[in-house]
C-alpha cells in the first residue's frame, strides 16, 4: 500500500535541512581575534601585533589592523587609518599576524585588531589606547673647567617629525631643583635641527649647588608646548682659573720675578734656556695686555728677589752666572718707566732668598752665597730712608728657594732646600715673623709633599703656595687663625718649576717656569 506525504510534512523538512546547514557555517566560521601591546619603534612608528583564536578553518577575506585619533565606537567604517594585510589561507598555520604603521606624533589613538571571512562582517579585537611620541629634549652634560662658567650641551629629538623649536636652550637655578624658564635662561634661538647644541653658563656661584637644564618651546600643527630635558647638577666647587694672554715666544722663561704696582703687574729677568734675561714686561688685566718695559738696570739676572712698596718695584740681589752673586737693590718707577740704584743688602751677596713686605716695610732672607752658604739672616728695608737694618735672624735652618707671604701683619717663610738636587735636605717647616717683637714663631708643617722655589702669596690673610719642585700642581692654602693647611685643588695645568707669581687686588696670577724641560711663557688668574 502506497502512502502519499503531504505537502506540508516535505516543506518542514526541507526548512529543517537548511536551518541545520546554517547552524553548521556559524560553528565552523567562529574565531576570536586578539591584540597586543603595541612596541613603539619611534615617536611615529610602531609594531602591532595580532593573532587569531578558536579559528577552525576556512579562508579568511581580509585582516589587519585600524585605528583612529577620534573618541568614537572604531569599526572599518569609521577608522582614519588601516593596515589591511588581506587573505589569510585555510592551509596557513600561523595564526598571529603583525604590521608596523606611521602614525602622527603627539597624538592619542585608538587601535584594534579585525578579521572578516566575508568583508561583510567583522571581528574586532579590544580597543587599546596608544600615545605616539613626542619631540624631546636632551640634558646631555655639564662641563666645568674652572671660573664663574660652564659649558652645558643638549640635543632635540623630533625635528625631522614635524617639529619646530621655536626656542631652545638651557634653563638653571641654585634655588629651584627643577628650573624653567622663570629662572636664569641661555636662549639659543629657533631650531630645526637634532644636532647637539652647547652653550656657556655664567655667572656661577661659589659653594652653591646649581640645576641645570635643556629646554625647547616645540610647535607643532600650530600647537605651542615647552618641553624640558632632565636636570643635570653641578656642585658649586668653583675653581677661579682663567688663563690669560701669555706673554709671546721671545717670553719665555723661568727663575724670573714678578710684582704689582697699583693695577698692572711686571714680570722680568730670569732664563730662558742657559741664557740670562735683563727685559722687563707690564701686564693690564683689564686689557689682557703685555706692554714691553725699560730694561732692568742691573744687568742679566735670575734667582732674584722683587718686592712693591709705595708705588714702586724693588729688584736685587740673584745670580748673573758672569760676575757672580749680587746684593744690589734696584727701584723701578713704573711713571718714569726708569730704574734707579738703592742702597745695597748689608749682608752677604746671595741668591734664591725670599722677600716680604709688612706695611710699609719690606724683609729680605735667606738664600745662598757663593760658596755655598746657607743663610739666615733676616733684614728690614725702609724705602722712605733707603736704609736696611738687621733683624733676628730667622730660626729655621739657613736655606734657598723657601716660600714667603704676609698674613696678619706677619710675614711667613718656610719649606726650600739646601745642599745639591742630588744630596738635598728638604723642609716642610713654617715660621711666622713679628716685625712687632722681632720674634719668630714655628707654625703647622707643610704637608704637601716636598716644596722647593714654589710659588706663593696671599689674599684676605691667607697664604697660598703651589707648584713646588716635581711633579705636584696642587695649590694649598694655609689659615694663620688656626694654624691648619688645606689642600684647596689641583691646577687644571701641569706641574711647573721655577715659576713666578704676583697678585692684583684680590687675584692671584701665575705662570712661566719649566716643565718637561720647556721654558713656559703662560699666565693663569687665580680667583679666590
Amino acid at each position: 500500500m502506497r502512502f502519499a506525504i503531504p505537502c506540508c510534512f516535505m516543506i518542514l523538512v526541507a526548512t529543517v535541512f537548511i536551518s541545520c546547514e546554517d547552524w553548521n557555517l556559524k560553528e565552523e566560521v567562529f574565531l576570536q581575534v586578539f591584540i597586543s601591546t603595541p612596541e613603539s619603534i619611534s615617536i611615529d612608528s610602531v609594531k602591532l601585533e595580532g593573532y587569531l583564536q578558536d579559528y577552525t578553518g576556512g579562508q579568511i577575506e581580509t585582516h589587519g589592523f585600524i585605528w583612529t585619533t577620534q573618541d568614537q565606537d572604531l569599526t572599518i567604517n569609521s577608522r582614519e587609518g588601516i593596515t589591511d594585510l588581506f587573505v589569510k589561507t585555510q592551509d596557513d598555520p600561523d595564526l598571529n599576524f603583525t604590521a608596523q604603521i606611521e602614525l602622527k606624533p603627539n597624538q592619542r589613538y585608538q587601535i584594534r585588531a579585525f578579521a572578516s571571512l566575508d568583508r561583510v562582517e567583522y571581528v574586532y579585537s579590544e580597543v587599546i589606547e596608544y600615545q605616539t611620541g613626542n619631540a624631546q629634549v636632551f640634558t646631555e652634560d655639564l662641563n666645568y673647567d674652572a671660573g664663574m662658567s660652564l659649558e652645558a650641551s643638549g640635543r632635540l629629538s623630533g625635528m625631522d617629525k614635524g617639529f619646530v623649536a621655536l626656542e631652545h636652550g638651557f634653563c638653571w637655578s641654585t634655588e629651584n631643583p627643577n628650573p624653567t624658564r622663570d629662572d636664569n635662561i641661555v636662549n639659543l634661538g629657533d631650531n630645526r635641527s637634532n644636532d647637539p647644541f652647547t652653550a656657556a653658563i655664567a655667572p656661577l656661584t661659589n659653594n652653591k649647588r646649581h640645576y641645570f637644564r635643556a629646554y625647547a618651546v616645540i610647535s607643532q600643527d600650530l600647537e605651542v608646548e615647552v618641553l624640558y630635558g632632565d636636570v643635570l647638577e653641578f656642585d658649586g666647587d668653583l675653581e677661579f682659573w682663567e688663563e690669560k694672554a701669555d706673554i709671546g715666544f721671545n717670553g719665555r722663561r723661568y727663575n724670573c720675578v714678578g710684582f704689582s704696582i697699583a693695577d698692572k703687574a711686571y714680570i722680568g729677568i730670569g732664563s730662558s734656556g742657559t741664557t740670562l734675561l735683563n727685559d722687563f714686561w707690564s701686564f693690564d688685566p683689564e686689557t689682557n695686555v703685555w706692554t714691553q718695559v725699560s730694561d732692568f738696570e742691573g744687568g742679566f739676572r735670575t734667582d732674584a728677589i722683587a718686592f712693591s712698596l709705595g708705588g714702586q718695584a724693588y729688584v736685587g740681589c740673584g745670580s748673573d752666572f758672569e760676575d757672580g752673586i749680587t746684593n744690589d737693590l734696584w727701584a723701578y718707577d713704573p711713571n718714569a718707566n726708569q730704574w734707579i740704584r738703592k742702597a745695597d743688602l748689608p749682608g752677604p751677596a746671595r741668591f734664591g732668598a725670599v722677600a716680604v713686605t709688612i706695611a710699609d716695610k719690606a724683609y729680605v732672607g735667606t738664600g745662598q752665597t757663593d760658596n755655598d752658604q746657607y743663610l739666615s739672616d733676616w733684614w728690614e728695608y725702609n724705602p722712605q730712608n733707603d736704609e736696611w737694618t738687621q733683624k733676628s735672624d730667622f730660626e729655621g735652618d739657613g736655606r734657598l728657594y723657601a716660600l714667603s707671604f704676609e698674613a696678619e701683619g706677619e710675614a711667613f717663610v718656610g719649606t726650600g732646600h739646601k745642599g745639591s738636587f742630588a744630596d738635598q735636605e728638604l723642609y716642610h717647616d713654617l715660621w711666622s715673623y713679628n716685625p712687632g717683637t722681632d720674634s719668630w714663631s714655628e707654625k703647622a708643617r707643610f704637608e704637601g709633599g716636598d716644596w722647593v722655589n714654589a710659588v706663593a702669596f696671599s689674599i684676605d690673610n691667607i697664604g697660598y703656595t703651589l707648584w713646588g719642585q716635581g711633579s705636584n700642581r696642587s695649590l694649598w692654602s694655609y689659615k694663620p687663625d688656626t694654624d691648619t693647611w688645606l689642600l684647596v685643588r689641583d691646577l687644571p695645568i701641569g706641574p711647573r718649576n721655577d715659576a713666578t707669581g704676583f697678585t692684583i687686588g684680590q687675584k692671584a696670577y701665575f705662570g712661566f717656569g719649566t716643565f718637561n724641560l720647556m721654558d713656559q711663557r703662560d699666565l693663569w688668574e687665580y680667583d679666590p
